[in-house]
């Protein structure tokens, strides 16, 4: 990630599945539990993260598309 916003800037937001580097588990309230040093990296860096819905692996593909520079 570091090289990719040190290339084309760093974005508002990123989209990313569950996995276990960035959440380790959701809350209660299905408000997920970041994994430490990544939170830390976002709040350095100053960006938000979005997750994709579970099981919906059309969520990912319009993350791919909106990334795109063709």
């Amino acid at each position: 990630m570091v090289h990719a916003f040190q290339h084309m800037g760093i974005p508002r937001f990123v989209l990313t599945d569950d996995m276990k580097s960035v959440v380790l588990h959701r809350d209660l309230e299905g408000h997920p539990v970041w994994q430490k040093d990544y939170e830390t990296f976002m709040k350095t860096v100053g960006f938000e993260t979005k997750l994709c819905k579970p099981r919906h692996p059309s969520a990912r593909a319009f993350g791919y598309d909106a990334a795109s520079t063709e």
